[in-house]
């Protein structure tokens, strides 16, 4: 990685320790294309490709039903939520593939039990994407063993050699929890480790003690207490409408503005489909039904959410379900079926209207767009300096070491890192004559400044700025020789 350590499991990146399998999955990519954007997105997308046939295929050995099968696998494939992920480079449909594939070994290997040694590498290896897998697929695991442990009970021997191989792939991942790297992002994102629960907890009890004893408020207001309803009202935030079917993820970078993560009717084909389930086979019901549940649960752990992300996982058991609600509703009035596909329609067309059109200028921030430009003109200006500034704002050292393609001996050699915040991140600061930080009160002469053009004090004529479509400057590059302050208040709390 870029610190020099040979073949990690997880990365380093912004030291929130990622499982590294999706990265390592892109060098064959970067390898033939070169280090571009295509070579990067292009892993992402044909796992995403390879779910579609996967989700098929999970529904016809569900249902044996091929026209069910067919339409789960055309809604999985005009998802806005699906969609969305497959054109960016995300590690999640790696995990949601692998998943898949695990749950096909187990179904088929009822007829070919060997099967169940490759559903445990699967499974294991989803481990290694993202964060999410190491909640959802333990969770699933169990429920799956628990409604047919007839089936594990008449093959207890292949069973439990899946197990023994599984625990054996687990053993390096149980190495990083142990040391501490593994449970980084769990201390960043986790709603037991932020600060403001316990504040909230004390400012309870203080309103509590004005009627009741000391004791009673300790007993009624404590982290046991309010841990369990702050995960409960998590839970509820990713069944609001305003995420799945109206605005989405409040993560701009995992936005589409005015759009679901899910298609319009796609909760109401949910509810279908576990409804015809609960009359045909209550088993599937019930498997479905807390496969659902389970899927929430990352997300719900977090404070941060609702994120699509987390609960990416979850794409094949919702396209499921809706495929089937659809054929469900379909059979009980014709003119159902010519109203969905109708609502369908129009969704797709809105979402890539949407996705198009209103991305680029409403998420142009979060999206980082002008930071490529950016950089390739900071390259250019570099060698005239002693020094090159690049404020915060301009997203760090990836872009840098991205887009000019800079040596990883060189880099590894560099590289220096900020301390860690107070939610375990850390910020490289520092890659040769680069330092990334906020602009500093005073311009320095011999030091060249990229920034947003707010964080300079009024008055400064840029050397050279990157423009955005609508015409409006994205960065300015200032020479530090004009010895002006910038707009920095306070360091650590950001620029105004």
């Amino acid at each position: 990685d870029q610190f020099g350590n040979f073949l990690p499991l997880t990365i380093a990146g912004f030291g929130d320790y990622r499982p590294a399998l999706y990265i390592y999955a892109t060098i064959p990519f970067i390898a033939i294309f070169g280090l571009t954007e295509f070579a990067t997105r292009l892993p992402s997308a044909i796992f995403a490709i390879l779910s579609l046939p996967a989700i098929f295929h999970l529904a016809f050995t569900l249902t044996r039903n091929t026209k069910i099968a067919l339409t789960c696998l055309l809604i999985a494939s005009i998802s806005p939520w699906s969609l969305f992920f497959s054109r960016m480079a995300h590690e999640t449909n790696l995990m949601t593939l692998l998943i898949l594939c695990g749950l096909l070994l187990i179904l088929h290997s009822r007829k070919h039990p060997i099967l169940l040694l490759f559903s445990s590498i699967s499974f294991a290896a989803s481990l290694y994407t993202y964060h999410s897998a190491r909640v959802f697929v333990p969770l699933l695991v169990l429920l799956t063993l628990t409604l047919w442990r007839k089936r594990v009970k008449n093959n207890s021997g292949m069973w439990f050699a899946a197990a023994v191989l599984l625990i054996i792939f687990l053993l390096p991942l149980a190495r990083q929890y142990l040391g501490g790297e593994g449970l980084a992002r769990v201390r960043g994102v986790s709603l037991w480790n932020d600060p403001g629960v316990i504040l909230k907890i004390n400012e309870f009890r203080g309103q509590l003690s004005q009627e009741f004893s000391p004791q009673i408020s300790r007993f009624i207001s404590n982290k046991a207490t309010i841990y369990p309803v702050i995960f409960l009202r998590n839970l509820a935030k990713e069944l609001d409408p305003r995420f799945l079917i109206l605005h989405g993820d409040p993560n701009g970078i995992y936005n589409t503005p005015n759009v679901g993560i899910m298609l319009w009717v796609e909760p109401l084909l949910i509810i279908a489909g576990l409804l015809f389930f609960r009359r045909t086979n209550r088993k599937i019901a019930t498997w479905l039904f807390f496969g659902l549940i389970f899927g929430l649960i990352p997300d719900a752990l977090t404070r941060y959410g609702p994120s699509s992300a987390r609960i990416h996982v979850l794409i094949p058991f919702t396209a499921f379900l809706a495929g089937v609600g659809f054929v469900y509703l379909s059979k009980k009035h014709y003119l159902a079926g010519f109203f969905l596909i109708f609502i369908i329609s129009f969704n797709s067309w809105w979402f890539w209207n949407q996705y198009i059109r209103a991305i680029p200028k409403i998420h142009a921030n979060t999206w980082q767009i002008g930071t490529k430009e950016m950089i390739q003109k900071t390259a250019l200006l570099a060698p005239q300096y002693g020094k090159v500034w690049i404020s915060r704002s301009g997203w760090g050292w990836i872009h840098l070491v991205f887009h000019t393609k800079y040596d990883p001996q060189i880099l590894q050699k560099e590289i220096k890192a900020s301390p860690r915040n107070d939610l375990g991140f850390w910020w490289v600061s520092d890659i040769g004559i680069y330092h990334l930080d906020w602009l500093p009160k005073m311009l320095e002469p011999g030091t060249l400044y990229i920034a947003r053009p707010t964080e300079f004090e009024s008055g400064i004529t840029p050397l050279d700025r990157v423009r955005g479509a609508n015409g409006s400057d994205i960065y300015w590059f200032v020479d530090g020789n004009s010895g002006f302050p910038t707009n920095v208040f306070d360091l650590d709390a950001g620029y105004l």
